[in-house]
């Protein structure tokens, strides 16, 4: 397969380098402690959490594609011949760009405006990553490590970058060969000249479509004022008084200042610095990011990012067709997360967080099973970390298809469901995706 697009950049070439001289330089210093997946004793009561959650009415029914197996069943079922693990990973925990609503046109730019005090200085340049973010990535690594051969590849961003030698260290004496690259053609096919790019005007109407079918949770507004008040009032308009509003491909407003700066105090949690200088708890902040989750609910999961995933979501499903054991791993951003998982119709529930959160270090990940008497199976989980600890220990929820109470699909079924989602001008190989194999 090869990619369609412009070269490589410059920067994106010297990641690769610099990739490169580090796992030359890699020794094993040590043989970490073997350690388990959480697949149960997830925090919070997951168990009932998850069956109130799979009640939930969704309007999109994948039933056409998804079969659901019961468990039970599958106690009994034969052994797979091989698994291939495909996994789109968020970056670390890293610094947040205050200047995030430079576009806004009230003129409050900076997102100290909406507060009395100002947010606290990072440990690292904005968006880049935090130290702390870097070490539990690096454990996380610990709960992923598998005996077979691990490729590894990021956009070329300095976040995704950095995570992904956090990833290289701690599974550095786990695995028998790496496989480690940087393309950004397969995260921004649009930014690579792979496919047109929405106007403005198109971004207008669809972010307007969304918000219209989006509701507003009903303690959105009280969340929002119970915010105000941990922030004191700054410059700009109390929240409370601010709409929201949709104007140069862009969702703003109230709900998203309430979204960054509830972002901002996960930020600051898994980072290990002092939440809302110190006036805001760890249960606080968990709640705070229901009012991120819905900001992330229209700009992050609407048709034109579905578009943007084609190509990533392409090239994933072709790494499934792998038959034999080991594992891909794509480190990308939120933004990876919530599109696939809008073009695939996965829900899924990671307590104490909201639904359908993409927090730092989280993941979808796709186990893929071959059979003999049977097609090749995908299972979907959601797998993540709250950041208590240093440990960066992980848990996993299924991420469940919408309309059924399942989480596993043929492979074939995927693919199909890949191919009716995605736009084939934005995937950047040949022959096109329906026929990929």
């Amino acid at each position: 397969r090869r990619d369609m697009g412009k070269p490589f950049s410059l920067v994106a070439a010297a990641a690769s380098l610099t990739i490169a001289l580090a796992l030359l330089v890699l020794v094993v210093e040590h043989q970490p402690q073997s350690a388990e997946l959480e697949q149960s004793g997830n925090p919070d009561g997951l168990g009932e959490a998850i069956e109130e959650f799979q009640r939930g009415d969704d309007q999109l029914d994948l039933s056409e594609w998804v079969h659901p197996r019961e468990r039970e069943q599958d106690q009994g079922a034969e052994a797979p011949l091989w698994t291939r693990s495909v996994i789109i990973l968020r970056h670390c925990v890293r610094a947040v760009n205050q200047h995030f609503l430079k576009k806004f046109p009230q003129g409050f730019s900076d997102i100290n405006d909406y507060s009395s005090r100002p947010c606290p200085q990072w440990q690292a340049p904005d968006k880049n990553c935090l130290p702390r973010g870097e070490l539990i990535l690096e454990r996380e690594a610990e709960y992923l490590r598998k005996g077979a051969g691990v490729t590894i590849i990021s956009d070329g961003n300095q976040r995704t970058f950095d995570s992904s030698m956090s990833l290289i260290k701690g599974m550095k004496s786990g695995v028998e060969h790496f496989s480690v690259d940087v393309k950004h053609n397969i995260f921004f096919p649009s930014k690579a000249g792979i496919c047109s790019t929405p106007t403005q005007e198109e971004w207008n109407e669809e972010l307007e479509r969304v918000w219209r079918e989006t509701p507003i949770p009903d303690d959105h507004l009280e969340r929002i004022r119970r915010l105000q008040e941990k922030l004191g009032q700054g410059r700009a308009p109390p929240l409370e008084e601010l709409p929201d509003w949709v104007e140069g491909g862009k969702f703003g407003g109230a709900s998203a200042v309430a979204g960054q700066w509830s972002e901002i105090f996960l930020m600051q949690y898994g980072a290990g610095l002092q939440v809302g200088w110190g006036d805001v708890t760890s249960e606080e902040m968990y709640d705070f990011l229901h009012l991120f989750t819905y900001y992330r609910s229209i700009s992050a999961r609407n048709k034109f990012i579905v578009r943007g995933m084609s190509n990533l979501a392409a090239h994933m499903v072709s790494d499934m067709h792998q038959q034999e054991d080991g594992e891909n791993i794509y480190v990308g951003h939120d933004t990876d997360l919530d599109g696939l998982a809008e073009m695939l119709g996965l829900r899924w529930h990671a307590p104490p967080y909201p639904p359908d959160i993409a927090a730092p270090g989280s993941m979808l990940r796709f186990d893929v099973r071959g059979y003999e008497s049977r097609p090749p199976e995908v299972e979907v989980n959601f797998i993540y970390t709250t950041f208590g600890r240093n440990a960066g220990q992980l848990y996993s929820v299924p991420a469940m298809f919408r309309g059924t109470r399942s989480n596993k699909i043929e492979l074939q079924a995927l693919r199909e469901l890949v191919a009716s989602r995605s736009d084939a001008e934005c995937v950047g190989w040949e022959p096109e995706l329906s026929s990929f194999n």
